[in-house]
């Protein structure tokens, strides 16, 4: 598992993953290695952790099932929670094209008991993390999915690549989230409102 650091023992901290379960990294762990070689261009607040690759390949539990959190990569991830102790956390997972259905629609709220996400542009979906994970977090943290189509990575890299810049740009949660509503501010509308609907924290 590579760990890539910048700007030691400034905050905020910044945790950026990749690669959570499945064959994801596959897809998404080269979106953050390109985000790491970005990083010297941009003006970065705090302290920024990289992680493209978690796992390689696994067995795939969701990590909205408790049975994650008690594998290997699940252990892993709460490990480096608890070691960095992130004010800004950003998963990144992606999905086919026929799972799109089952993570925007309102029936996501009937199979799994939580809102949908919310498409942002071209298939980048956003919502905050699973709530199970968000419990290890402060409610004044940031706590993003991005949900990236698997057939089209490199079509929507850029988009992905900016909310990361985002994150990295931003010097505390309330900074983030008025980028994310400025950028998109019919999706972020959506997004809160489904959070406010589920009395669970946005992003």
């Amino acid at each position: 598992m590579k760990i890539y650091n910048n700007f030691e023992n400034n905050v905020p901290k910044k945790l950026f993953l990749a690669g959570i379960h499945g064959n994801e990294s596959k897809y998404t762990s080269q979106i953050l290695e390109n985000l790491r070689k970005n990083i010297s261009n941009l003006k970065a607040s705090g302290n920024v952790i990289i992680v493209p690759e978690l796992v390689k390949d696994s067995k795939y539990y969701s990590t909205l099932n408790p049975k994650y959190y008690e594998t290997e990569e699940g252990i892993s991830l709460l490990k480096l929670i608890e070691k960095y102790n992130p004010e800004f956390y950003f998963e990144i997972h992606s999905y086919s094209k026929k799972s799109y259905s089952n993570l925007t629609e309102l029936k996501r709220v009937d199979l799994k008991g939580i809102p949908p996400f919310v498409d942002l542009n071209n298939g980048v979906l956003m919502a905050s993390i699973s709530p199970i994970l968000r419990e290890k977090f402060k409610e004044t943290d940031f706590c993003m999915t991005l949900e990236v189509p698997n057939w089209k990575v490199l079509e929507v890299e850029k988009t992905v690549l900016e909310i990361l810049e985002f994150g990295i740009l931003s010097k505390n949660r309330n900074e983030m989230i008025e980028k994310i509503f400025n950028k998109y501010p019919k999706s972020a509308k959506t997004a809160k409102w489904l959070a406010d609907e589920f009395n669970l924290t946005f992003l």
